[in-house]
């Protein structure tokens, strides 16, 4: 239950959690009621599944008369599958949004005296009277159902409550908030080129201008004889010519051999489709085929490398970790002194598969940083090393994420960080001169009761001064009325060469 209430001395906002549980083959496991998030272990053969059961603490602003709160969600889930040709399914839900606010004179209401109020019926923080002037429905929250409230579109994020995708990217105003991070105001969020919107049905990341690929007019992005509806209803990589990696364009295996364009021995005679087509054999007939002698299943290891490893030779991905046997053997490109184990689907036990750390792993989370904002992307953290950038968080921590809950005091009022990740190959992924381990659990805060600080933007209490700037100097970086000059609440102001100094 969320309750705001109000009496004229100081506002207060109140969440009583639900039990929230989820059963994994006849067990129970718990969801963690204070903003944590459950890795949920499944089990679905050669697909990689990294599913996440998460809660969250309402965001709350409160003063002297009034109280009002917003929960995004119940209960988020976070749903990822892939397979050894690639995403498969890249899902984020949120679940029983709620809201709640009460306003009260200075001073209370005094007994037996009618105080005229402009009531808010529906509870998305617009009274009756904004609601008229907005044109909005003040009994509908939402009154363009696009996943946003009309106070949280006129408040907050300055979108149109009556338009669900107010900058016509093809994304609604709420996925663009609560699922894409991108913003709802600028079609293309990462200047790239392609329109967010389209970034996200291409599978490219619309925080990544660097992966845009512009159509080139005929809907066929990476020239494989298959438009982009085509790609979809294949199921192929719209980005990727050969999907399948078997020396056929997906066009041609899906318009001439009638091949599987996701299948690289489509017979599973145990030579690929492009081999036996410039042999001359039959891609669609096993009998026909003639493998190797060394290698029946093409993995890279002929019998004898296989069986002093422990690997199948009939299955070119031992583990189902989504990297052939071979390649895992010769390591990762991004780190040669890394050899993973084909027999262990996780060599580095740091909860991702090799295959996922490999190929990289897209982490959605907007920064702020001194010299911009951004976001972090496509990371490739290292498969033999649980904690790649050594910052004290394992990498799974840091793709997965957590719910900081730290109220933070900025000008006019206070705010609360809520779920935030950070980059497992960057220490300091917001660069304040801060590890992440420390901005998440306030351990550098020493002073100022360990405090947390927001890992993924530099100035937390936008006071002009970096985090560690503020921790080395005494200061509380969640704390505007905290400075270097003023380290115990003053309000001084730190001059142009000061912030030099203290960088």
């Amino acid at each position: 239950m969320l309750t705001a209430t109000a009496g004229g001395a100081q506002g207060e906002v109140t969440y009583a959690a639900p039990l929230v549980q989820v059963e994994v083959g006849g067990e129970v496991l718990t969801v963690p009621a204070d903003g944590g998030a459950l890795p949920v272990p499944v089990d679905l053969g050669l697909l990689v599944v990294d599913l996440v059961v998460r809660t969250a603490p309402p965001t709350s602003t409160v003063d002297a008369t009034s109280a009002r709160a917003t929960l995004d969600s119940v209960v988020g889930i976070d749903l990822q599958v892939r397979s050894v040709a690639g995403p498969v399914v890249d899902l984020e839900l949120a679940l029983g949004r709620m809201s709640a606010s009460a306003t009260a004179p200075v001073g209370g209401v005094a007994c037996g005296t009618a105080v005229p109020v402009d009531n808010d019926p529906d509870g998305d923080g617009l009274t009756n009277t904004e609601e008229q002037t907005a044109g909005t429905d003040p009994n509908d929250p939402d009154s363009d159902d696009d996943g946003l409230t009309d106070g949280a579109e006129v408040n907050t994020h300055e979108t149109d409550p009556l338009d669900p995708d107010t900058d016509d990217d093809g994304l609604t105003d709420g996925s663009e908030v609560n699922t894409h991070q991108t913003d709802p105001l600028d079609p293309d969020t990462d200047d790239g080129g392609v329109n967010d919107g389209d970034e996200v049905a291409a599978g490219t990341d619309p925080l990544d201008g660097t992966d845009d690929v512009p159509d080139n007019g005929n809907g066929d992005v990476d020239g494989d004889g298959l438009d982009a509806g085509e790609e979809q209803a294949a199921g192929t990589d719209p980005l990727d010519p050969d999907s399948d990696d078997d020396g056929l364009t997906d066009g041609s295996e899906v318009n001439t051999h009638e091949t599987d364009p996701l299948d690289p021995d489509t017979d599973d005679g145990g030579v690929n489709d492009g081999d036996e087509v410039a042999a001359g054999t039959d891609p669609l007939d096993p009998t026909d085929d003639v493998p190797g002698n060394a290698d029946p299943d093409g993995d890279g290891l002929n019998n004898d490398q296989e069986e002093a490893l422990g690997s199948d030779p009939a299955d070119p991905d031992t583990d189902g970790d989504g990297i052939q046997d071979g390649p895992e053997v010769v390591g990762p490109a991004a780190y040669p002194s890394c050899r993973t184990s084909p027999t262990r689907v996780d060599s580095d036990r740091d909860g991702l598969r090799d295959g996922a750390e490999t190929r990289g792993i897209t982490v959605r989370q907007r920064l702020v940083l001194r010299d911009g904002r951004g976001g972090i992307g496509k990371v490739r953290p290292n498969p033999c090393v649980k904690d790649t950038d050594r910052d004290g968080l394992t990498d799974r921590q840091e793709v997965v994420g957590r719910t900081i809950g730290q109220r933070v005091r900025v000008k006019g009022g206070s705010i609360t960080i809520r779920f935030r990740r950070t980059n497992p190959v960057a220490a300091d992924t917001d660069r304040d001169g801060l590890r992440d381990k420390a901005e998440v659990t306030g351990s550098a805060n020493k002073r100022h009761g360990r405090k947390k600080t927001d890992p993924t933007d530099y100035d937390t209490d936008n006071g002009r001064v970096k985090d560690g700037a503020e921790v080395r100097a005494g200061s509380d970086p969640a704390d505007v009325r905290s400075s270097p000059t003023s380290p115990d609440g003053g309000r001084g102001k730190v001059t142009a060469r000061r912030e030099r100094t203290l960088g």
